[in-house]
């Protein structure tokens, strides 16, 4: 009979035998099944349970002495404090699947006994041998093991064991690493570590790098009620809004639950999720500090990695495409020495920079920092700087076949050095262009080694402070840019660059064609602070790149300062009017009891914002009125 059918014909029986002494209602808490709506009980039952203290101490000390290494370190604390207060572990379960305990209950005339076997011809042969009465009948346990506890078998079950003498398991036992999340560091590394330990005498690995809690890009854990689980299959090849939320109709959640999630979805995916690609996904999950106990994963993180693989991919045709079908690569670097400009020995020197950084990281796992260097140096220094310094070298624009040689050779072996650097983050993109490298050296990137050797440069190299050139080089580029997009300034405007500092002069001086290729200046003048005429000063915008640099943009009939002033009252005037429909939100009647902190916190953002906006713009219109 059906339990509550039980209950009911109980205080029936009671009331027959005139036993009932009465019934009341109190107020109880009730355990529903989310899924079925059944009301849980307790049921007492015999439960199988592992004795834990002796195995805890061995992982203990494994862990103290250095055997097995966490990583972060930070984690030991957790680690002791679980197993020096460990207790007895249930392992049975009363599941439909799993691996059914090897425990047999033995029937004699005497009682019940268990017999451990792996099978039950093997339990009656241990029962016969053992026990000195008939047996009745033999019977397996109906449970199954812990689901914990089958898993924790798993780096020697996987490999044949018991069976310990196999190859796989002499090549492959113990590994070296074991990779996973810091939430089942209990549940299942520690008792990995402890069995085998018991059942080997060995620790199944020697390090264990835990990563963080995936969490949205909110800081919220991932949840199907709240709608912000992100499905690597749907960021591989995209999905819409609608098939997202179509799918949540599918699922065993509540209505109240879909609701909620549907509205958790149309805000944080209002279009859906693009085709990203694995290799991005994969380089945009190693960006982040996976090591951080959370780990708060963003799309648009996503979808920046997959501009930086489309930009790895154009950067690579155009290298290919200039270089011929006949081409050899120079063995050493070294031999082009006497031949590089200062911009080829700085480039090279933050080639090798990257080599070594990434190889550090790499030993430290440090993946995010291994991926942002490889990311900078690729997108930065290479794309941004130096492949567009090389521009008028490669057109022979007054430089000789030579220097266009030196070129493509250095421009061949970032290529390859870039490729090897990204395999492990990108396996399908560094596949695909490796394949069509000329003079590649192998037929496949898998062959091919991780860079580890740096560059030498002998001979006549400049001996200026390249990197402090360079990095002085780009800050001006970026000055004189950044006044030509705010005033609406042509390419072919001039600029002046004034230093008082000697070394700075220098410095410069060996990258004047670079710093005016890359700020677009239709013609750049280097002079000391003192040599500035004042018309240069008058007629000039003015950047301030440090103390001692200054760069001034003469607009003296090339900016019409009127229409400029004109355009800027209008632009000023909307942001007054933004600033006010901001502001008109917070003078509300019991706005501060009444409104949510975080909306507050937005307003107060917004208007942050808007006074931004308007004291860059009043700048420039005091900018302005001075060359009026």
């Amino acid at each position: 009979m059906k339990r509550f059918d039980v209950r009911s014909l109980i205080e029936t029986r009671l009331k027959e035998k005139n036993l009932f002494r009465g019934k009341k209602a109190h107020t109880m808490s009730l355990p529903v099944c989310s899924r079925s709506g059944d009301v849980i009980e307790p049921r007492i039952k015999e439960q199988w349970f592992l004795r834990c203290d002796s195995m805890a101490e061995k992982a203990v000390k494994a862990v103290e002495t250095g055997q097995l290494k966490l990583i972060p370190s930070s984690y030991e604390k957790t680690w002791f404090d679980w197993m020096n207060n460990m207790r007895d572990w249930c392992i049975s379960r009363q599941l439909w699947w799993g691996h059914r305990i090897p425990a047999f209950a033995v029937h004699t005339s005497d009682g019940v006994h268990w017999m451990a076997a792996t099978s039950l011809e093997e339990a009656r042969r241990n029962a016969e041998k053992s026990l000195q009465c008939p047996i009745l009948r033999i019977e397996q346990d109906p449970d199954v093991l812990d689901t914990w506890f089958s898993s924790s078998l798993l780096p020697m079950s996987s490999l044949g064991w018991p069976k310990t003498r196999t190859d796989d398991f002499g090549r492959y036992f113990p590994t070296t690493l074991l990779e996973t999340g810091v939430d089942i560091l209990f549940f299942w590394v520690a008792r990995m570590a402890m069995l085998s330990l018991q059942l080997t005498g060995q620790l199944p690995f020697r390090e264990v790098l835990l990563h963080g809690i995936l969490c949205d890009a909110h800081g919220r854990k991932m949840s199907k009620s709240l709608g912000n689980v992100i499905d690597p299959v749907h960021v591989v090849q995209g999905v819409s809004l609608q098939s997202l939320q179509s799918q949540l109709d599918a699922s065993n959640l509540s209505q109240e639950e879909i609701e909620k999630a549907k509205e958790g979805m149309k805000k944080d995916f209002p279009n859906g999720i693009p085709q990203i690609g694995s290799d991005a996904l994969r380089f945009a999950l190693c960006f982040h500090d996976f090591k951080e106990l959370r780990v708060n994963v963003d799309v648009n993180t996503m979808i920046r990695m997959k501009h930086f693989c489309n930009k790895i991919w154009q950067a690579f045709r155009f290298c290919a495409n200039l270089l011929p079908d006949d081409f050899k690569p120079v063995g050493d670097l070294a031999q082009l020495s006497d031949s590089l400009t200062p911009i080829d020995a700085w480039f090279i020197g933050r080639l090798n920079a990257t080599i070594v950084d990434c190889n550090k990281h790499f030993e430290n796992y440090d993946l995010h920092l291994c991926s942002r260097v490889v990311h900078d140096f690729f997108y930065h220094d290479f794309c941004d700087v130096y492949l567009e310094c090389c521009k008028p070298r490669l057109r022979q624009q007054g430089q000789t076949q030579a220097s266009a040689d030196v070129v493509l050779h250095i421009l061949h072996v970032t290529m390859d050095t870039s490729l090897r650097l990204l395999h492990p983050f990108m396996p399908s993109l560094t596949e695909e262009l490796y394949q069509r490298l000329p003079a590649c050296g192998e037929d496949s990137i898998l062959k091919a080694a991780f860079p580890k050797k740096t560059f030498s440069l002998k001979g006549s190299v400049p001996v200026a402070d390249v990197d402090e050139g360079v990095r002085l080089v780009k800050e001006i580029a970026r000055k004189i840019l950044h006044l030509k997009h705010e005033y609406n300034l042509k390419n072919d405007v001039q600029a002046v660059v004034a230093c008082s500092s000697e070394q700075m002069l220098g410095d410069l001086a060996l990258f004047h064609k670079e710093l005016e290729h890359l700020s677009k200046a239709k013609q750049l003048r280097i002079v000391s602070k003192a040599a500035l005429s004042d018309d240069d000063r008058r007629s000039s915008l003015l950047a301030v790149v440090s103390s001692d640099c200054e760069v001034y943009v003469p607009v003296q009939g090339v900016l019409n300062v009127k229409a400029e002033m004109a355009r800027m009252d209008k632009k000023m005037a909307k942001l007054e009017a933004n600033r006010e429909k901001a502001m008109s939100r917070t003078r509300i009647p019991e706005y501060e009891t009444k409104t949510p902190e975080h909306v507050r916190a937005g307003h107060r953002a917004k208007i942050a914002e808007v006074e931004f906006e308007m004291r860059r713009l009043k700048e420039q219109m005091v900018t302005l009125t001075r060359l009026e």
